[in-house]
């Protein structure tokens, strides 16, 4: 994905520390949504979850405000080269932050919900193995874009079927309403997520 732009700036090595920083961004993503997943499906809680959430979201920040420092100084100083690339490159890093942020959402979620059963969890843990097969696939196609053949499509499905479990939840009865509000929240952010990777995904095809 980033491999393919650095060709477009004349300054190779700022380019190779925003792609080597933009994939860290997506293998955070990636850690925090291994961790989310056994937290929800396990209910197992490190002593310091929380913590280590914050942490987490400190650490997001930072990147992402090195990356946008690099790349908005490059611009300054070269307005002529590829301002465009620069402003979907910024784009898709903020996207990528917010992928991460929201697998820290989702494990607060997991933190005050750890003895909550699903509705149905065979269900959220079809959604939750095609999510992070989609992450794998984002962080391969920061050096190798073929990774993203037919990427979006999938992540498109996946939204379309998060929505429609919220949505036949929504006109369902359940005797366990915390079970019915955790579930449909965790198919609500897998939503997001999906859609935020897919934004991601879709990136390249701006340029």
């Amino acid at each position: 994905m980033f491999r393919e732009w650095i060709a477009l700036f004349k300054d190779k090595s700022l380019m190779e520390a925003v792609c080597a920083d933009y994939e860290e961004l997506l293998k955070s993503a990636r850690s925090a949504f291994a961790e989310t997943a056994n937290a929800l499906l396990d209910r197992q809680l490190d002593a310091d979850f929380h913590e280590k959430i914050e942490a987490r979201r400190k650490q997001l920040f930072e990147r992402e405000s090195s990356i946008h420092r690099r790349i908005t100084e490059h611009l300054c100083f070269n307005p002529d080269n590829q301002v465009g690339t620069g402003l979907t490159i910024l784009g898709s890093t903020h996207d990528a932050r917010r992928l991460a942020a929201l697998c820290c959402d989702l494990e607060d979620l997991a933190g005050m919900n750890a003895e909550v059963p699903f509705v149905d969890e065979a269900k959220v843990r079809a959604v939750l193995k095609r999510l992070a097969t989609g992450l794998d696939r984002l962080i391969a196609a920061v050096k190798d874009e073929s990774a993203l053949a037919g990427l979006s499509e999938e992540l498109a499905d996946i939204k379309r079927t998060c929505r429609g479990e919220v949505q036949n939840m929504a006109a369902s009865n359940y005797e366990n309403s915390r079970s019915a509000v955790v579930t449909a929240l965790t198919f609500r952010f897998c939503h997001r997520l999906a859609a935020y990777a897919r934004a991601i995904a879709d990136a390249p095809r701006v340029l």
